[in-house]
């Protein structure tokens, strides 16, 4: 009975984060580099399903810990609007729930699973933009010296490499951030 008590409530915690879910995912959809992440949530709701133990969950103090940490995500959200917020309490709530539950086929916790929702925390304060810029800035001063040692005559302006009748601007794609962050979603 207290088990189906702990999952009833866990799934209605779980559904308190819904409406901030749909705002948070909508606006990471708008960022091209983030439009992996419904691989990453079928990958992790696959994966956890597939590898839970059918033993009772373990809850321990860490695993409270993190759902306090949700729950204070939750309570301050209203106060500074921000789906972000929710979410990152959505991720210490699944975190909790993975570090509650064992591997079917090995003595440990499934919490390397947790991973995955946390590759989807977009980075605070556009910081995830910056390394985008510095990528392009590095890629774009790469491919100019790449040039001038080839002894091809142009000219670097920002992003754009300027040629004698022709300018290419290093686009994000060319710096490697599709790549990266798809690496990234990959390897976790």
């Amino acid at each position: 009975m207290a088990f189906l008590r702990s999952r009833i409530l866990l799934l209605l915690l779980i559904t308190v984060h819904v409406p901030f879910l749909f705002s948070y995912l909508a606006g990471l959809w708008q960022q091209t580099h983030y439009q992996f992440f419904p691989f990453a949530i079928g990958a992790f709701v696959w994966l956890f399903a597939t590898r839970r133990s059918s033993e009772s969950e373990q809850w321990t103090w860490p695993a409270w810990i993190l759902i306090a940490v949700d729950l204070c995500c939750l309570i301050v959200q209203p106060w500074v609007f921000s789906p972000l917020l929710a979410f990152v309490g959505l991720v210490a709530c699944l975190t909790a729930w993975c570090f509650a539950n064992r591997d079917i086929g090995f003595d440990r916790r499934l919490t390397y699973l947790a991973l995955l929702p946390l590759i989807i925390v977009r980075l605070p304060l556009l910081y995830d933009v910056y390394v985008i810029n510095w990528l392009q800035r590095m890629t774009t001063a790469m491919a100019s010296k790449s040039l001038h040692r080839l002894g091809m005559l142009h000219f670097r302006d920002g992003n754009v490499l300027k040629f004698p009748g022709k300018a290419f601007m290093v686009e994000e794609a060319c710096s490697g951030v599709q790549s990266l962050f798809t690496i990234l979603f990959i390897a976790a």
